[in-house]
């Protein structure tokens, strides 16, 4: 990338880092702002699958009452007990720490 070419591996990471960030705050408000359901659906979604969904909301947001069933249709309890599941397991991975040697 060119941003790599002229900065440090570090410095580049944070940036693009800070990229994605403000990128998908954006698009939590204006998912708000145009009244489209589930916003914060949307702007996690764009935090944690950025290539994905980043680029998928920019061509949803020009037609507001086109559905979008994959990232607005309601959770089922299925659903829910999976993604309890993955939040459980993430947090159990960050704050054990690195493995022992």
């Amino acid at each position: 990338m060119l941003i790599q070419q002229f900065l440090s591996p570090l410095k580049s990471q944070l940036i693009l880092a800070g990229i994605q960030v403000f990128s998908s705050v954006w698009v939590f408000y204006d998912a708000q702002e145009r009244h489209l359901p589930r916003p914060l659906r949307w702007g996690f979604g764009s935090l944690l699958l950025w290539p994905l969904i980043f680029p998928w909301y920019l061509g949803r947001r020009s037609k507001p009452s086109a559905p979008c069933p994959f990232v607005e249709a309601p959770a089922g309890p299925v659903v829910r007990a999976i993604l309890f599941v993955l939040l459980i397991v993430f947090f159990i991975l960050i704050f054990r720490g690195p493995p022992a040697k």
